[in-house]
């Protein structure tokens, strides 16, 4: 499973198990894409303030991430934070700094929202499966 997918899978059972952290999350993007690269091609994370939605790579992202497997899963066990993982050049970002501080809220949202949902567990241990091959 690639993060694309996990990403896109976790995503619809947030929306199904917790609709109101998912609309948190959306809310919190608000009208934003977000392009990110892990380990892989790059995908846009695109949001129109009600719903967040995986595409393909258009519209100039507001914000863009490249990383790796890895260091999403550190962020995923809360072994790291956002701010360690890019001082410690694991993680790049880019984008305004206000786009930046979005984007962090958005992240907590989502780690926040991925704990307290039932399904998250399985689908992370999937993509820690994947990763760690």
């Amino acid at each position: 499973m690639d993060f694309g997918a996990f990403l896109a899978d976790s995503l619809r059972l947030m929306e199904a198990e917790i609709p109101h952290l998912y609309g948190r999350l959306a809310a919190t993007l608000g009208r934003r894409d977000v392009r990110v690269q892990v380990d892989g091609p790059a995908f846009h994370i695109r949001s129109d303030g009600n719903h967040v939605r995986i595409v393909d790579p258009g519209e100039s992202p507001s914000v863009e991430l490249t990383t790796t497997g890895r260091d999403i899963l550190s962020l995923l066990d809360a072994e790291s934070t956002l701010l360690a993982s890019a001082l410690a050049d694991r993680l790049r970002l880019r984008g305004r700094a206000d786009e930046l501080v979005v984007f962090h809220d958005a992240l907590m949202v989502y780690l926040g929202a991925a704990v307290r949902a039932p399904g998250f567990v399985g689908l992370r241990d999937r993509f820690r499966s994947e990763v760690e091959e």
